[in-house]
């Protein structure tokens, strides 16, 4: 038997299609691939082709070429029409890829066409390549160029269709001349789409990317929304904005530090809850020092119960519970850290579907490389919206922004190798480096994001706004702390003892009245509770500390190898006012935790000056000038002021900054008042200021927060005054005086 005997194919029809058999043969099957819609029948072993005039050209080819067994053109009755088919035709698909292209002529150069469409990917089980719905513009244009037949008008559901073109950044308008002309002079300012739709104009969306786009670009513009039932009353930026997120299933929120993203997406959270019921459930995934920050906030401003909230703490077992105490809560807050462990991930994507993301300080999933970025990449496909927050979404490359635009709409700007290609340079040594298009890049993405910076919404803020931050220990850290507390208090206890033995010696035996029983407590306190605030601010600063307890611990080796949650919150904070060009003033009652703090910006690259009692006249002056000089584009001048108590008096140092953060707490609200006073001054430039205290939750710092809110209140009783709470920690409610007329009053109504 010859070569040629055996690759003879042989073909019959079958209704709609031919069908091919052959012994197997690469050549064969590579020619057959190429006919229309050609399909391999693994029960049969034979091959498909759909009967059209492209199949019958090819078999003629074939029949040419001595591989047919039959003339094909006996397999077609005489005067039978057959239709000439588009080499790849439009179905619908699902609702997260609502378009399928299936390739009816094989061709590469089809194929790269079709793929190089931001979002395509191949579905080996449909055999066709899918779309996301922000390709339909893209796959118009094929439509158009006749490459790809929508036989079923997919793409033009109607005689007038608006679609948002990704690859663009900008609307385009089909099927009517005039009204894209309309189009484009009269939005966003007008709804034009409703105008139509008024008159009766037969007008569609080309899909729902186009319309919630559509639809957000319009919040902008509006009066915003303020969901019904919450306690906060959300400043007008901010309704804006929540307005935009509502009608957007993606959304990044990339204003400045305390602008207020956090209630954003509470604000998100409360109205998709409790108000519209469209959701079962909102995943909040923040860093492991805030989880305290968003439960607190997340029961004050929606007042819900507090089992609607679930924190994910703890060893493994007690992580597990609350996984499955989040199926009936509302609220799920996970930590960063734990979302990479095996188990947690299974949880939390058990619970994601149809969920609302958010993601707080989104900067840290800039690496695609990494795991924690690899896992929330899968959270945000699943998930029903994502809300990305974070000051600082880009701050290296081109490829960080990606990669946090493709968590808040996967897909939208194609592959990773697109655009970097697009908006990057090949490196000399491989990878990308640089970035260039960047106008086009900006014009691309402006739609998927909001932003404001400090100064942007200076005029919507207070004169000075409080915030005091409750950031959470680490596992670790938290044990420490514990251990540290007790062993403070044994000391406070055995020194007290003792003072008193000793007064009582030189007094004769006399009872100490209140006065003098204050000055011992104070003075065996100080030793101890000074170590223990150290350790609150750092556990690397502790080392030094002369206390007993402070060397027990040291000397057990159970001091944490870390900066701690104060030290990383600052140098976040610091790293987002720098990218925005902006100042803050950083006090600390610590020379050692002021000159680690300084270490650390200078490993970030953060531009400070430090002010210390160990500071010489000379470079104090220096630093209050560059701090107080604006700067400009060849010399920026210093991002931070890390200065002890020695800057908390006489000081001017508000004349380009607006924000201060106090590491620690004073043991007064005088002093603390002294510190906020050296950015509030009369001849600042700043229209408000803010105020940021760090606390670590669950130690002596809250004891201490309580006893200058205290004071606080003595003070605003004995002048006549209020107010004096809210302005030194940033927590208004009743003071301890009305607290207690109010318990008076409970208990003369019971008598």
């Amino acid at each position: 038997m010859t070569d040629a005997t055996l690759e003879r194919i042989s073909v019959a029809r079958e209704g709609g299609v031919f069908r091919l058999g052959f012994k197997y043969s690469p050549r064969l099957v590579e020619l057959v691939k190429k006919m229309p819609d050609a399909q391999f029948d693994p029960v049969t072993k034979t091959w498909t082709s759909t009967v059209c005039t492209q199949s019958l050209e090819k078999l003629r080819e074939l029949r040419w070429e001595g591989l047919l067994s039959t003339d094909p053109d006996d397999l077609v009755p005489a005067g039978e029409q057959l239709v000439t088919i588009k080499s790849a035709h439009l179905r619908a698909g699902t609702v997260r890829r609502p378009f399928l292209v299936h390739i009816a002529m094989r061709d590469d150069e089809l194929y790269r066409q079709l793929v190089s469409i931001p979002g395509a990917r191949w579905e080996k089980a449909a055999g066709a390549v899918s779309y996301p719905p922000h390709a339909a513009v893209a796959l118009a244009d094929l439509c158009a160029s006749g490459v790809v037949e929508d036989a079923a008008k997919i793409l033009q559901p109607a005689e007038i269709v608006v679609a948002y073109d990704a690859r663009i950044g900008a609307f385009t308008v089909r099927g009517d001349a005039r009204a894209a002309d309309v189009f484009a002079e009269k939005f966003p300012a007008h709804d034009v789409v409703g105008k139509w739709l008024e008159k009766g104009h037969d007008v569609a969306f080309a899909d729902d990317f186009s319309r919630e786009i559509y639809h957000g670009e319009r919040a902008r513009l509006g009066e915003g929304f303020q969901p019904e039932g919450m306690s906060l009353e959300l400043y007008p930026y901010q309704r804006k904005d929540l307005a935009v997120a509502l009608a957007r299933t993606g959304l990044g929120v990339w204003s400045s530090m305390g602008v207020g993203k956090t209630a954003i997406g509470i604000a998100l959270g409360h109205q998709l809850l409790y108000n519209d019921k469209s959701v079962s459930r909102v995943v909040v995934l923040v860093p492991p020092s805030v989880r305290t920050q968003w439960r607190n906030e997340i029961l004050r401003f929606t007042g819900c119960p507090e089992s609607d909230v679930v924190v994910v703490d703890g060893d493994k077992k007690k992580r597990m519970a609350q996984y499955e105490a989040a199926k009936n809560a509302k609220w799920l807050i996970v930590h960063y850290q734990a979302v990479i462990l095996a188990d947690d991930t299974k949880k939390i994507g058990e619970l994601i579907s149809g969920s609302v993301l958010i993601c707080d300080e989104a900067h840290r999933l800039k690496n695609e490389q990494a795991k924690t970025h690899k896992v929330v990449k899968q959270y945000s496909q699943r998930a029903s919206r994502r809300l990305l927050l974070s000051g600082t979404p880009v701050e290296n490359q081109p490829g960080e922004w990606y990669n946090l635009i493709n968590l808040v709409y996967p897909g939208v700007f194609g592959s990773p190798i697109d655009f970097l290609n697009r908006y990057a340079y090949p490196g000399k040594f491989g990878g990308y480096e640089g970035a260039r298009n960047i106008p086009e890049l900006r014009k691309r993405s402006k739609v998927l994001y909001v932003r404001h910076t400090l100064n942007e919404i200076a005029e919507f803020l207070p004169k000075l706004r409080v915030q005091t931050i409750k950031l959470d220990p680490k596992p670790e850290y938290q044990a420490v702390l514990k251990r540290a507390h007790k062993e403070a208090r044994d000391e406070i206890r055995a020194k007290r003892v003792s003072e008193m033995e000793d007064r009582q010696k030189r007094s004769g035996g006399a009872t100490l009245d209140g006065y003098e029983r204050d000055d011992v407590e104070a003075g065996a306190e100080m030793t101890a509770v000074g170590m223990l605030k150290l350790l609150c601010c750092s556990p690397r600063i502790v080392t030094g500390s002369e206390s007993q307890s402070a060397i027990a611990l040291v000397e057990s080796g159970l001091i944490p190898d870390e900066d701690g949650p104060k030290v990383e919150a600052l140098r976040t904070m610091c790293a987002e006012m720098q990218s925005n060009g902006e100042r803050l003033v950083v006090f600390t009652s610590s020379k050692r935790m002021a000159n680690l703090v300084a270490e650390r910006l200078t490993e970030d690259g953060v531009r400070h000056v430090l002010y210390t009692g160990d500071t010489s006249t000379a470079d104090r002056d220096s630093a209050i000038a560059a701090f107080t000089t604006a700067g400009d584009d060849k010399n920026p001048g210093p991002t931070a002021f890390v200065s002890t108590d020695a800057g908390a008096e006489g000081l001017n140092l508000g004349r380009c900054c607006s924000t201060l953060v106090n590491l620690d707490i004073p043991w007064t609200p005088g002093r603390l008042a002294q510190r906020n006073a050296r950015v509030r001054r009369v001849d600042s430039t700043a229209t408000s200021f803010l105020i940021v205290n760090l606390v670590i939750a669950g130690t002596i710092e809250e004891g201490i927060l309580r006893m200058v809110e205290h004071k606080a209140d003595l003070a605003d009783a004995i002048l006549g005054e209020n107010g004096g709470r809210l302005q030194t920690t940033g927590r208004g409610g009743k003071n301890v005086f009305e607290a207690a007329m109010a318990e008076w009053e409970r208990e003369q109504e019971q008598k």
